[in-house]
């Protein structure tokens, strides 16, 4: 009977520290949860901060190619300004001739007729 006193005793020992590696175990196991919990917080910010960026580099593309369309508007704009002052320019130069042919032709008959 000594013998099973002693097997008994083992075993309740045994027991004992199976019991406390549970709670340990079961503790470890709340710690986990809580620390997967918290990452989940984590990367579910993490996630919205990317959509964020998303959405406003979306927004800064379509800004962007607004400006694109609105410089080559001006570009058009300035080119076909530049053609109209260069047709102005030939105007000018043409009526300057016109009016050397005029004054030309004007004292000539003054002359003639003085």
């Amino acid at each position: 009977m000594a013998e099973r006193n002693s097997f008994d005793e083992r075993f309740d020992r045994l027991e004992t520290l199976i019991n406390a590696q549970g709670t340990k175990l079961n503790g470890l196991d709340g710690r986990i949860t809580d620390e997967s919990n918290k990452l989940g917080i984590r990367l579910d910010t993490v996630a919205h901060h990317v959509q964020v960026i998303a959405e406003g580099h979306s927004a800064l593309a379509k800004d962007i190619g607004e400006m694109k369309g609105g410089i080559e508007r001006l570009q058009a704009g300035q080119t076909n300004l530049g053609l109209r002052m260069l047709a102005v320019e030939l105007r000018v130069t043409d009526v300057d001739k016109t009016q050397k042919i005029v004054l030309t032709e004007i004292r000539g008959l003054a002359a003639r007729h003085s």
